[in-house]
């Protein structure tokens, strides 16, 4: 048994998003629009048109009120807690929750840090790849692939890019996003999982290079009438053929290009050939869609909601391409960049099963929750009618604390009347007597903190033990109640861990060593005059700091790893001295001049002392000349008169 003593604070997430229609241009939807409806496949009518389209004015971003977006998620221990289907593991027990921890916001911020975190770790499959993939990430529950623009295909692999005369022939890779709307290649955005996706070869071809939109489909239809082309029924736009896809698909495009104006720096600009239908030209304008485009999938978005196919498509596309698509994991955040709302599915029944309904004292055991139907919101309340006998986390996992039974229950957070339940009974388990503990030593650095884990022999042992620690020299090192070490001053001592169960007391010695602050930078929390580096947090660059005459100091920065919020290494060339000055601070140079902006929101130098208003937060910290904020854009450092336009910066300050 490994016992790991360690204090954690725990956050509850908070999801909220208002329930309403989301609105829709008038000029885009004509009230005939509506015998193309979700009717048919999800027994829900189009929404009636709104009064005003959505503006397509230079600014900021549209946004919604920040109760429709999350704050930092974490997970809880409580009893009764809420869990919603971003913070939940799907299928392959991916922590949703945790791959999102630094992504919260609205508008441009958002926008930007979720830009952040799906290139963390992304890796390309590579055009070739997709079709190892394609079994895993677009496949029927039959084995078959999942094809996107029809419902009469039943392919496998070896009927992948095939010679086809019509409609059943053959499967290929369709570019959901035309590669001629870009000049792409086979790379990049061209073989990306989530844009990529697998399609009758013989209705890709008819879908050609065509945006998406709603038609009668004069021109062509796919069999059953599931996909059409023709002329818009879109008053907005009429200058050439539109492609409807079949309405439980038309959700799952919206989600691919809010994912793509994400992930990929261009895809705004995306305007060769018929792209200019779809993509504004600039992220001041809608966040990179056009008018028409932006109240299309606003309202695909709203109308199909996100099902359990895309959610495992999630799960797959990280485990191999590294990235998730965030609007799947958190539908709301679409609302929160390009405005409307998303109006969660209300689910007709939810289930929750187990692996077992019995458990041990000090077992814990995650529970699997299914709704129906499956594009349904999983977003529910957990919580435990006896939560003495067990606990229950917001993401459905159940801890056995006492003997006796408790009923589980899972109520639906868009209706409260659905509801899902399971009995647990939880035993004693057989008494194992303690022989041993054992742990390790430590080494820290000044300041620096380690929990101790204790080891017992045997594993299985029951009751837990009771733990003390001592510490012999707390100059050196003191140690809590729960076994968490801090580091104090250079020296070493020894740790005591006394271990009691029932009328049994043994007892363990580690050695604790602290050392002195290797040479470093440790991200700034307050301020003081002192050595800083300056940091673009969202891109991981560092600003060369003897190289900032130029307006766009393209190509002085350089790549740095940051870890627990701590750069290591010899960066004295690129360091910043902050002095105070009547007014704020002065940023001198190593060379002694001094940082300042110009005129032109310039990044500028002076021999002059220059004082800025500096503020830190545990967001990001803000570096005022005037009206002017530092940000960072594009691969450079600039004051920008919009506090939001780029990535925030930070200051790490010198050991």
């Amino acid at each position: 048994m490994k016992k790991r003593f360690a204090l954690s604070l725990v956050l509850l997430f908070l999801a909220g998003c208002a329930k309403t229609t989301p609105e829709v241009s008038s000029s885009l939807l004509p009230s005939s629009s509506l015998s193309t409806s979700l009717s048919s496949a999800h027994e829900e009518p189009l929404p009636e048109p709104s009064s005003s389209p959505v503006s397509s004015s230079s600014g900021s971003s549209k946004t919604t009120s920040p109760s429709s977006v999350s704050s930092r998620p974490s997970s809880s221990t409580s009893s009764s807690s809420r869990s919603s289907s971003s913070t939940s593991s799907y299928h392959d027990g991916n922590d949703v929750g945790s791959y999102y921890q630094n992504v919260y916001g609205t508008g441009r911020e958002l926008f930007d840090r979720i830009h952040t975190r799906m290139n963390s770790g992304f890796r390309t499959l590579g055009y070739d790849g997709l079709l190892s993939v394609y079994p895993e990430s677009d496949s029927n529950p039959d084995g078959t692939i999942h094809d996107y623009y029809s419902k009469t295909t039943h392919y496998t692999m070896k009927d992948a890019n095939a010679n086809y005369h019509r409609e059943g022939d053959s499967f290929n890779r369709e570019h959901s996003i035309p590669k001629s709307w870009w000049g792409g290649s086979k790379s990049d955005q061209g073989c990306d999982l989530y844009i990529v996706v697998p399609t009758d070869g013989y209705v890709n071809n008819r879908r050609s290079n065509f945006p998406f939109g709603l038609t009668d489909g004069e021109t062509y239809k796919s069999n059953g009438n599931y996909c059409r082309l023709g002329s818009s029924k879109i008053a907005s736009y009429h200058t050439t053929d539109v492609f409807e896809p079949g309405d439980d698909k038309k959700g799952d495009f919206a989600r691919i290009y809010f994912y793509a104006l994400t992930k990929w720096n261009n895809s705004w600009n995306w305007r060769q050939g018929n792209g200019g239908s779809t993509f504004s030209g600039s992220l001041d304008v809608n966040t990179g869609l056009t008018d028409y485009a932006l109240n299309l999938f606003l309202s695909w978005h709203s109308q199909d909601p996100v099902d359990d196919y895309e959610r495992r498509k999630n799960d797959v596309g990280q485990r191999h391409q590294g990235n998730r698509n965030p609007f799947v994991d958190h539908p709301e955040w679409v609302s929160s960049i390009w405005g409307g709302s998303y109006q969660e599915k209300a689910p007709t029944s939810i289930e929750l099963s187990a692996s077992s309904s019995s458990m041990s004292i000090g077992e814990t055991l995650a529970l699997s929750l299914t709704v129906s139907p499956n594009n349904a919101s999983r977003s529910v309340i957990y919580s435990s009618s006896n939560p003495e006998v067990a606990s229950v986390t917001d993401d459905g996992v159940v801890k056995a604390l006492y003997s006796g039974l408790t009923t589980i229950e899972a109520t639906s957070t868009v209706d409260s009347t659905i509801k899902g339940s399971i009995e647990i009974e939880v035993v004693e388990p057989p008494h194992v007597d303690l022989l041993s503990i054992s742990a390790s030593d430590i080494a820290l650095e000044e300041g620096e903190s380690a929990s101790i884990e204790v080891e017992t022999n045997p594993s299985s042992v029951y009751p837990i033990p009771s733990y003390r620690f001592l510490s012999n020299d707390e100059g050196v090192a003191t140690v809590s109640d729960d076994g968490e070490v801090v580091a104090v001053a250079p020296g070493d001592t020894t740790v005591s861990i006394i271990a009691t169960q029932g009328g049994i007391t043994l007892s363990h010695t580690i050695k604790v060593s602290v050392s002195e602050n290797a040479s470093g930078y440790k991200k700034a929390t307050s301020l003081g005059e002192g050595r800083y580096l300056l940091v673009a947090e969202n891109e991981g660059r560092l600003l060369k700091a003897d190289e900032v005459e130029g307006k766009k100091n393209n190509g002085d920065q350089v790549n740095v790893t940051i870890e627990d919020d701590r750069i290591d290494g010899d960066y004295e060339t690129y360091e910043f001295t902050l002095k105070k000055e009547a007014n704020g601070y002065s940023i001198a140079k190593p060379d002694g001049r001094y940082i300042y902006a110009s005129s032109s929101g310039g990044f500028d130098v002076s021999d002059e002392a220059k004082a800025h208003e500096i503020s830190i937060s545990s967001e990001e910290t803000l570096i005022k000349y005037g009206n002017l904020v530092l940000r960072y854009n594009s691969g450079y450092f600039r004051y920008y008169s919009n506090s939001t336009q780029g990535s925030s910066v930070s200051l790490y300050k010198a050991n």
